[in-house]
Parts: structure tokens; sequence; C-alpha cells
């Protein structure tokens, strides 16, 4: 247990945000009575610590707590009365993503024994982002629409057998900038690459519940945390890395 100092923050930004204080929380949860912001270790994703968001404008919950680093992961749990005429089930044991989050611990991926009951060990957790730096990045293209020629991509489809890939990149978005895949393209007269999900998504249970996974991504979890199948390290800079890449080869990105 780590002794934090909480105080109100701010409803904006929405997610987990590093200021010069500490880490400003806010979730948007309009119908709760009360939301607990859990913490854990980033090493293990035993839960170490739960603190009450101590303020609520108008439809956001949100708090700021100190010390917090980036990388910290974390989660919430709402509570709330049930009113299922109306779509309202809340239930504490359910570990919830925050929505906003802009990067998660792993993959989701379904498993029911350990859903049931407290399910903090099936979800991924969030983790706190670096504090934003304004760095000069790449312009992105503008092609006029009657110029666009589309080649629509997906992550591993792209890179996992491309013999110039190092084997690290393979399947990531490191290896969808990689200079060869980059000329392969541009020497097809493509000028914008449509990559196929990259949010973070879980397979669906029925799939995985036979021994298969969802190849293509089109059961989105997280539409701001880059999937981490795509990752080596850090999602949000190799996300980065891919379309500055891209943008410096005079290549549009369409998500």
């Amino acid at each position: 247990m780590t002794d934090f100092n909480v105080s109100n923050g701010q409803p904006h930004p929405l997610g987990a945000t590093l200021t010069a204080e500490g880490c400003n929380f806010a979730v948007h949860c309009p119908n709760a009575d009360s939301v607990e912001l859990c913490l854990f270790d980033k090493h293990t994703e035993s839960q170490i610590s739960v603190i009450s968001l101590p303020a609520k404008t108008g439809k956001i919950w949100h708090g700021s707590l100190s010390p917090i680093a980036a990388g910290q992961l974390y989660a919430y749990r709402v509570v709330g009365k049930k009113h299922l005429n109306r779509g309202l089930k809340f239930d504490q044991q359910k570990l919830l993503i925050d929505p906003y989050a802009k990067a998660l611990s792993r993959p989701a991926v379904w498993d029911k024994a350990q859903y049931q009951e407290d399910s903090q060990y099936m979800l991924p957790k969030g983790i706190v982002p670096q504090a934003e730096v304004s760095l000069q990045r790449a312009a992105k293209p503008r092609i006029a629409l009657d110029q666009t020629v589309i080649y629509e991509a997906h992550v591993k489809g792209l890179t996992q057998l491309h013999p110039d890939v190092p084997a690290q990149h393979k399947g990531k978005f490191l290896g969808v900038c990689h200079p060869s895949v980059i000329k392969h393209i541009k020497s097809l007269g493509v000028t914008t690459v449509q990559l196929m999900p990259v949010a973070a998504f879980m397979p669906e249970p029925y799939i995985t519940n036979k021994g298969l996974t969802n190849y293509w991504g089109y059961n989105p979890i997280n539409y701001f945390s880059p999937e981490p199948r795509y990752v080596l390290n850090e999602a949000i800079s190799e996300f980065k890395t891919m379309v500055d890449e891209l943008h410096k080869s005079e290549l549009e990105v369409i998500l």
C-alpha cells in the first residue's frame, strides 16, 4: 500500500494525464455513485492501491494523485445502483479498462475462468503515458483526392514474412515503417496506406473457445490504445514512429 496525496484534479482531459502536480485521472461515468481508481504493480499486475475519485463535474469523475510516474498500471471499479430496465448493471467485482487509456499493459484474451467473480486477472490495465512534449513531427502529406491510390494493409500480414524486416519487428508497427516495406509500397504507385484495425482488440469468446483467434482485429475494446500485439516495447512512441516515417516518405496514413 502506497500513500498518495489526493486532490480533486480536473474533469478534462479524459484519461490519465501527467501534470506538474501529479497525475490527473478523469473518466465519464454519469450514473455511478462512486468510482474507484485501482493501481497495479507493473511487473506482477497485483493490485497495490485503491483510491476513490474525490470529485464529479457533470458526468465526469476525476481526481489527481501524487506521486505517480509514467508506466503506472491502472483501471477502474465502479459502484452504482442496478436499474436493468434502463440498461444499468453495476458490478464492483468487474475491473474496467479506462476507455481513454492511451496504452494497455498486454493483449486482451478471453478467459472464462479468470472472468468469473473478480475479473482483474483477465483484464489488461491502462498505462499512464509520458507527459506530452511538443516536438516537430513530419507533416502529413495532403494528396489530392483524385490522385489518391490507397493500399489497404494488415500490420502483421504486411511484415511477418518480409525477408528484410528484422525478426523483432515482424508483425509490429516498427515493421510497417521499415525502409524495404516503404520502398515496396512506393514502387506500386501508392499514395496512402490504410491500416486495418490497429486499436486494442479482443478476439470474441466463441472464437477463443475453439482455440482460434481473430486475426483481423475487428472487435475493438479500446480505440485510443494501439494493439499490444503490434508493439515491441512502447506503444505510443512506436506508433508515432511508424506514422512519422510513412509521412516522411510522402505516404498518407488512414486508420
